[in-house]
């Protein structure tokens, strides 16, 4: 199991409307994820001293409802592994697994994929 740290701080706002266009998303539903993603800036304040605003070209929302789900528009077209391990998807968390009755064999798959 392995889990993304800062995953959902990292989707790249423009190759998200890409990959969603590549998709075949468009209209309304790439309307509301342009406008869902626009605008939003940070500042840093270290005592009374506040930084300049600048607009975010990173990330979504923490707790949104709909960011797991723009992740995995992000990250769908990871390919799987070779040797047919499989990748498991959901969220910020993914799985690489392989079923078979030899575990040394298996263990050798994964320490070679």
């Amino acid at each position: 199991m392995m889990d993304i740290g800062k995953a959902f701080d990292l989707v790249w706002h423009r190759g998200l409307i890409f990959k969603m266009r590549r998709m075949g998303l468009d209209g309304n539903i790439l309307n509301f994820v342009v406008n869902f993603l626009t605008d939003h800036s940070i500042r840093v304040r270290i005592g009374a001293a506040v930084s300049n605003s600048y607009e975010l070209q990173n990330g979504t929302p923490q707790g949104s409802v709909i960011s797991p789900l723009l992740f995995l528009l992000m990250v769908n077209d990871i390919d799987e592994p070779e040797n047919g391990v499989k990748l498991s998807l959901f969220a910020d968390d993914s799985a690489a697994w392989k079923s078979g009755s030899n575990l040394a064999a298996l263990t050798n798959t994964f320490n070679n994929t």
